[in-house]
């Protein structure tokens, strides 16, 4: 069984990065956080999808989390496969 997808987030350091790493085309994402506005949310999702970069024989995706994301937080990601994958982090204030 192979791995298509997996979702990191770099909080060390002050690197607020979120980085999606997978064998096939990312098609849709979704930043889930209780009170985040969704016009925040999407210009993350937009950011995300655009970044996208071969490295490897993988597929590799990177954004910022935005500054509004304190606290506990989950990416959701899709495949144009159908595969899916989703992880919950904590992150820190951005300052």
């Amino acid at each position: 069984e192979r791995e298509v997808e997996t979702v990191t987030f770099g909080p060390a350091a002050g690197d607020r990065r979120v980085v999606v790493e997978s064998t096939e085309t990312v098609s849709v994402a979704r930043l889930v956080h209780e009170g985040l506005a969704a016009p925040v949310a999407d210009a993350f999702v937009e950011r995300l999808l655009a970044s996208r970069t071969l490295q490897g024989g993988r597929l590799r995706y990177e954004a910022s989390l935005p500054e509004e994301v304190v606290g506990r937080f989950q990416v959701r990601v899709g495949t144009l496969g159908g595969e899916v994958a989703s992880s919950t982090f904590r992150a820190g204030s951005p300052r």
